[in-house]
């Protein structure tokens, strides 16, 4: 979608909530938008949360993105020494 954004295809983007498109750093997205006049429609529009809440929501969510990962590697690491 960002390469089609970068070509001049998009013209609209609709999102059902601000958040729903990157888990973090959609105001880099909104912005990139913003330079190629791309319109961004969001449904769903709750009041913006305060710098310190938004803060918060970008750790917990980058917190739990590494620890899916860290899971999932010690989970095929465990897999491939039952199989040895």
């Amino acid at each position: 979608m960002l390469l089609e954004i970068l070509r001049g295809r998009v013209a609209r983007l609709v999102l059902v909530t601000k958040d729903r498109l990157l888990r973090f750093g959609s105001g880099l997205l909104f912005r990139i938008c913003e330079f190629f006049g791309v319109e961004v429609v969001i449904l769903d529009t709750a009041p913006d949360a305060s710098r310190e809440q938004q803060l918060t929501e970008d750790l917990v969510e980058i917190l739990t993105v590494f620890s899916s990962r860290l899971y999932r590697s010690r989970s095929r690491k465990n897999l491939r020494a039952l199989a040895a």
